[in-house]
């Protein structure tokens, strides 16, 4: 964990899954790195499940 006074940052856990497909699936989130973005669940979890193993 890395913490400021003002933010926490905590390593990425299964149970935020959601949460992250839905940041990483918002167009909005991406505009100027379109290739970021996770188009449906089943990218995000590949994804958790490599931040995980890391």
């Amino acid at each position: 964990m890395t913490a400021t006074a003002r933010l926490q940052l905590d390593p990425p856990r299964e149970g935020d899954l959601e949460d992250l497909h839905r940041i990483y699936s918002d167009a909005r989130t991406w505009t100027h790195l379109t290739s970021g973005r996770f188009p449906d669940l089943t990218s995000t979890r590949e994804a958790l499940s490599g931040w995980l193993a890391d």
